[in-house]
């Protein structure tokens, strides 16, 4: 696989939302086509391009390109003019979204496809979705060809990396984890293992709203990553900051123990790193040919 540079830091994030009390967010498939058209819109209005996505029953997730300032009023846009739609179109009232959207500023190339395999993968965590191709409501048809993108989508960042081909595509989605795309040689780099956390504490806040998040808490799981299969030597050092056996590393790992007791987001995310680090059981990917539905972004 190649290797590209994204834009300029912040220039890209990974933004996701959840429906108020886990509830519904895309009733329907015409809630996930009126999601699109926002989309559309906001990338007339300010510029937004997708890079990728996925629309769940219950949350979004967005790999999203936008101009320097414009992320917060874009979201806005987007987030209002939908609830604003669907309350219409439905006869309902009140919020749909939990609040403010979560986005991570994608930093290096790793979490970039880190994310984006996650993105694309995220159906297979439903009963009825027996391979990823199978789901409508992503991008991931989009690289494989079957599907022309959108107007509000760009690819070529992504599928500068992972390549244009059908089986490519297939075999970086596959259920073989993350080693072989987050760094060079098979090394997942500090700066990916870092964004990986902040995914990791994201998801667990959107599934619970109502939980506090320490301002440590980051910087605390960072001391702990050596419990983590995937992660060298190299990077325990590096996200630690000091010598592994130096006193301050020890003082520093022995307050990270006292908080992981205290706090149950901590095993949740270092278990979600794991899982990111190495190999899924899971569906392996194929490339499925039949015509594309009709009803799909």
């Amino acid at each position: 696989m190649s290797r590209v540079r994204i834009d300029p830091p912040g220039g890209v994030h990974h933004v996701m939302n959840r429906g108020v009390n886990r509830n519904t967010v895309f009733f329907d498939d015409d809630a996930r086509l009126a999601f699109g058209a926002q989309l559309a819109a906001v990338h007339d209005k300010f510029g937004a391009e997708v890079l990728a996505y996925c629309l769940m029953g219950n949350h979004f997730h967005l790999l999203l390109r936008t101009e320097p300032g414009t992320l917060s009023p874009t979201m806005q846009h987007l987030s209002s003019r939908f609830t604003r739609e669907t309350n219409r179109r439905l006869g309902r009232d009140g919020p749909l979204f939990r609040g403010r959207f979560h986005a991570i500023p994608v930093m290096t190339d790793g979490y970039l496809m880190a994310a984006t395999r996650y993105v694309h993968r995220n159906p297979l965590d439903l009963p009825t979705v027996t391979s990823l191709e199978q789901y409508r409501w992503s991008s991931y048809r989009t690289y494989l060809g079957l599907r022309e993108p959108p107007s509000f989508m760009s690819t070529d960042p992504i599928a500068g990396m992972i390549g244009r081909e059908p089986h490519e595509v297939v075999a970086f989605h596959r259920p073989s984890g993350c080693l072989d795309v987050m760094g060079d040689s098979g090394n997942v780099s500090a700066s990916s293992v870092r964004q990986l956390i902040d995914l990791g504490i994201g998801l667990s806040a959107l599934a619970d709203p109502e939980r506090q998040v320490s301002p440590q808490l980051g910087r605390t799981i960072e001391q702990l990553v050596d419990e983590v299969p995937g992660v060298s030597a190299d990077v325990v050092a590096e996200l630690r900051g000091e010598s592994t056996s130096s006193n301050a590393a020890r003082l520093a790992r022995r307050r990270a123990r006292a908080r992981r007791a205290a706090d149950p987001m901590i095993d949740e995310v270092l278990a979600f790193l794991a899982r990111q680090l190495t190999p899924e059981s899971g569906r392996p990917g194929s490339v499925d040919v039949r015509p594309e539905p009709t009803r799909s972004l």
